[in-house]
């Protein structure tokens, strides 16, 4: 699902702004319902979008990936 959301902590690491959803500055609630609104109305945008934001999820954030960076974070701060 695309995501409309301000550019605070680490949003912009997760969406992709354009891509998989929009990224506004905090407090830019003008620009923010623009944005909602686009999606609203526009089903070929919503769909794109979704499946960009699915894909980056998968390629980012699957389980596989950071599972092992944990467990190595873990390991270098048990050895110090």
């Amino acid at each position: 699902t695309p995501v409309v959301a301000t550019s605070m902590g680490g949003i912009p690491e997760v969406i992709v702004h354009g891509e998989s959803g929009f990224i506004a500055e905090l407090g830019d609630i003008q620009r923010m319902a623009k944005y909602t609104v686009d999606l609203l109305t526009n089903d070929k945008k919503w769909k794109i979008f979704s499946h960009n934001a699915r894909q980056r999820s998968i390629d980012k954030f699957e389980t596989s990936l950071i599972v092992p960076q944990y467990e190595a974070l873990y390991e270098r701060l048990l050895v110090e």
